[in-house]
């Protein structure tokens, strides 16, 4: 049976870091990541990491 995951996206400038290993069954569990990740920072510091969650249609395992 087909299910709805959020795959949180790790991207460091242009370059893609995670994409597809972070899988979370609900929106919320991935957006407190994506939130923790684009926390604002202070002007002096250089923080080039981004995060946003995609979402994806996977394979639920059967239970028996």
């Amino acid at each position: 049976m087909k299910t709805l995951a959020w795959v949180l996206v790790i991207v460091n400038q242009t370059q893609v870091i995670s994409d597809g290993d972070l899988l979370y069954p609900s929106l919320q569990k991935c957006q407190m990541y994506e939130n923790q990740i684009n926390r604002p920072l202070q002007k002096i510091q250089r923080y080039t990491f981004s995060a946003y969650c995609r979402p994806e249609v996977i394979d639920r395992p059967e239970d028996d």
